[in-house]
C-alpha cells in the first residue's frame, strides 16, 4: 500500500462514481439540516395549503373511524333517510380536512403579516404604480395574482380598483 492512498481501491471507487458510505450519510444529513434551515414561514399557493390540510384531516379522521367504527351511528339525523346514512358518514369524513383548511388559511394570513410585512409592501408599492399608469394611460389593469402574496396585496389595495 503506498503512503497516502489511504486503504487500496479508495481512489478507484471514488473515480467511478462510488462514494464511501460515511461521507454519503454525512452530506445526506447536511442537506436535509440546511433544507429545513430555510424552510418557507408561510404558504405562498393555496395548493400547498389544501394537500397538507387533506393529508392531515384525512390521517385523522381515518384514525377515528378504525378506532371508533361505530361512533356516528348514534349521531345521524332522524330525518335523513336510511339510503343517506353511508353519504352523512363520507360528508363527515372530510369534516377535519375543511376544518383544517381553514385553519391552515386563517393561521396562513397572519404568518403572511408577521413574516413577509417588507415583501408585502413592496408588491403594494408595484400594484400602485401599475394602477397609476393605467390612469394616465387609459387602460386596463390585468389582475394577476401568482401567489397568496400577490392576492393579498390586491385586496389591500381593493379601494383603488374595480373588476369590469
Amino acid at each position: 500500500m503506498r503512503k497516502g492512498l489511504g486503504r487500496p481501491g479508495c481512489c478507484q471507487r471514488r473515480a467511478r462514481g462510488h462514494l464511501p458510505t460515511k461521507l454519503f450519510a454525512k452530506l445526506d444529513i447536511t442537506h436535509i439540516c440546511i433544507r429545513t434551515a430555510v424552510m418557507a414561514r408561510y404558504y405562498r399557493r393555496t395548493g400547498m395549503i389544501f394537500w397538507q390540510s387533506f393529508t392531515l384531516g384525512t390521517a385523522f379522521a381515518g384514525a377515528w373511524f378504525r378506532f371508533y367504527p361505530a361512533s356516528l351511528d348514534n349521531r345521524v339525523p332522524s330525518w335523513l333517510g336510511l339510503r343517506f346514512v353511508p353519504l352523512f358518514k363520507v360528508a363527515v369524513f372530510f369534516v377535519p380536512t375543511v376544518v383544517a383548511f381553514l385553519a391552515f388559511c386563517l393561521v396562513n394570513v397572519l404568518l403572511i403579516r408577521f413574516f413577509a410585512g417588507e415583501e408585502l409592501s413592496k408588491r403594494r408599492a408595484k400594484i400602485m404604480g401599475t394602477l397609476v399608469d393605467s390612469v394616465i394611460s387609459s387602460e386596463a389593469v390585468i389582475y394577476q395574482c401568482d401567489d397568496l402574496l400577490d392576492r393579498m396585496a390586491w385586496k389591500s389595495l381593493s379601494v383603488f380598483w374595480r373588476f369590469k
